[in-house]
């Protein structure tokens, strides 16, 4: 099987009626369970691509009292999803994916106790109990918070400066919450003031960040940085026409996403939050060999264009792809009324989670050269700096990509790398000359 690591990459699966490299396909939006083709059904463009994303990581942190065990430790559903594009590129239907969590947020809030009040009746402490996790608070906030809402939240903010700015703050620095939260790892905070301990020993985080391209520079400096294999990306493009915002055939999208949200409401009440015991996920014999056999290959072809500092990234994928696949069965299962104590993964959502996967690989990996771009030479991988030495000083893009194939790269890596400034410049279409001999 051959290993794609740009554009769409085949699983085991023939090529399909494929989008750009980079973008959903149709076939994708045919098969979306329910709850989600509800919403990508009433949006076209850049709209739905955002709805489809946001709603994955928040419906990702509504999923109670299931999981699946992965690498030997059991694990839930959480997500974290960077959703990156210029101002005006249409971040904002990302709203749509907040409204359909909101019921489940409602019923939290109004699960809340009474307020302790002072002798004077003035509120003396009230207990918190929320889904949302607002970016701007303290370390000791979003713990106290985390705490109060049985070790669960979402982090969903539309401008991710927000969260930058309390990482920079000494009293706001939690970002190692977000690296501990990740994998449900136990976090402990002592704060000597009112002498208020926590141990919280499972937390469950689920992140929705987006922002602009320098905006994710101020967040993830690098992709060195810890946080970077933790999140799936997506980098929308601008649409070049002014949407027709006086189009009557739309209905009150605000009110139709509620009521999606109605519906994730039921979810959570009636089929997770109330089972007895934690309802497993797993995926079929079949599936799990192909998984295992795609992202070893997959982690291999990686390490060997990129380096060793791919190999985190890999592994982070494989725990994603699980994740997503889980979200979606939850969902199916829903739907079809057939939650169980064992939930497989359908095909159909087994593929899905691919084509999902592949769009995210693509955009991690540009997001990736983007932040690992170097004008030194020597900084390039083994293979990749053999592979520029081998170019002749003047080539055509169809003469890299043939002599690529050696090195076991993919066309879509040399088509980058040779966009890089750095190196290359770029005579005409499709002609290239090397700037370092």
């Amino acid at each position: 099987m051959e290993v794609k690591i740009h554009g769409q990459i085949d699983l085991n699966q023939p090529e399909e009626r494929t989008a750009k490299p980079g973008h959903f396909t149709k076939e994708l939006f045919n098969n979306l369970p329910g709850i989600l083709k509800a919403g990508t059904d009433v949006l076209t463009g850049n709209d739905r691509d955002v709805f489809l994303v946001s709603a994955l990581a928040a419906i990702s942190s509504v999923l109670p009292n299931y999981q699946t065990i992965y690498d030997g430790k059991p694990i839930e559903s959480n997500l974290y999803i960077f959703l990156l594009g210029n101002y005006g590129s249409g971040k904002g239907a990302a709203s749509y994916a907040h409204t359909i969590v909101r019921p489940v947020h409602n019923y939290l809030r109004a699960k809340e106790p009474p307020p302790e009040l002072n002798k004077d009746g003035s509120i003396k402490k009230q207990v918190r109990i929320v889904l949302f996790l607002p970016a701007n608070s303290s370390k000791s906030g979003v713990i106290e918070l985390l705490a109060n809402s049985g070790n669960k939240g979402l982090i969903f903010e539309t401008e991710s400066d927000t969260l930058t700015g309390m990482l920079k703050q000494d009293y706001g620095d939690w970002s190692n919450i977000l690296r501990m939260a990740y994998q449900h790892e136990p976090i402990t905070f002592y704060r000597r003031k009112d002498s208020e301990y926590h141990d919280i020993t499972d937390t469950k985080l689920s992140v929705l960040l987006t922002g602009t391209p320098g905006q994710l520079r101020k967040l993830i400096p690098s992709a060195e940085n810890g946080l970077f294999s933790r999140f799936n990306y997506f980098l929308l493009e601008s649409e070049p026409n002014f949407k027709n915002v006086f189009d009557t055939s739309k209905s009150d999208l605000t009110r139709h996403f509620y009521e999606i949200g109605e519906q994730v409401l039921e979810l959570y009440t009636g089929y997770l939050e109330s089972a007895e015991t934690p309802l497993k996920f797993s995926f079929t014999e079949p599936q799990k060999i192909e998984t295992l056999k795609y992202f070893g290959e997959l982690k291999e072809e990686l390490i060997n264009t990129y380096g060793d500092i791919m190999a985190g990234s890999v592994n982070r994928f494989g725990l994603q792809f699980t994740r997503i696949a889980m979200v979606l069965t939850a969902l199916r299962n829903y739907e079809n009324d057939s939650f169980s104590k064992v939930n497989y993964c359908n095909d159909i959502d087994y593929q899905s989670t691919k084509k999902l996967m592949e769009v995210f690989i693509w955009h991690a990996l540009n997001i990736f050269d983007n932040m690992a771009n170097t004008s030194n030479l020597e900084d390039l991988t083994e293979v990749k700096k053999a592979f520029y030495n081998t170019l002749p000083v003047e080539f055509k893009t169809s003469e890299a990509v043939t002599l690529a194939e050696q090195f076991g790269l993919s066309e879509s890596t040399v088509k980058r790398f040779i966009d890089n400034v750095e190196f290359f410049e770029n005579l005409r279409h499709g002609q290239y000359k090397k700037r370092k001999q």
